[in-house]
């Protein structure tokens, strides 16, 4: 009995570790931040998008019609209705609360690198399309994410 106790301990042992090798507990790598050349100028340029926000828990869900002047917010139109916009007493969300792409970049190029868990540009043109951030790994509901479509530079 003592025998077979301690090929089963080692059978265990051995499977143990063998299940254990495929997966990490490792978070995945960060997204790297690829160098743009040629771009626009975010600071100073004027131009429209689609901004959609789909994740974590905040005022700023939805679908959004960005209109950006000279490197700032100018107007935004939301285009579809969302919980938190329809919820009494929530927060009606103005050009202040809508972020630019030229925000969303720089806060890409410096934050964190654990904290930035996405970032895609088109190939094409060099615009962000997808950015996405998750500040605390094990919090629930704090990310982050951005859908950058229908760019139209305006000058």
């Amino acid at each position: 009995m003592a025998k077979i106790l301690r090929v089963l301990s080692v059978g265990i042992v051995l499977l143990t570790g063998c299940s254990s090798a495929g997966t990490s507990t490792s978070p995945p790598e960060p997204a790297v931040f690829p160098t743009t050349t040629g771009g626009p100028d975010w600071d100073t340029a004027s131009y429209r998008f689609t901004l959609d926000s789909r994740c974590g828990e905040r005022a700023l869900v939805g679908r959004y019609a960005v209109v950006v002047d000279h490197g700032a917010v100018a107007s935004v139109e939301p285009l579809e209705s969302t919980e938190v916009a329809d919820s009494p007493g929530s927060p009606t969300l103005g050009p202040n609360d809508l972020p630019t792409i030229g925000e969303l970049v720089t806060r890409a190029q410096t934050t964190d690198r654990d904290d930035l868990t996405e970032f895609h540009l088109d190939s094409a043109t060099g615009i962000p399309r997808e950015i996405a951030f998750d500040p605390e790994p094990t919090a629930l509901d704090d990310e982050e994410c951005y859908s950058i479509s229908d760019y139209e530079p305006l000058e």
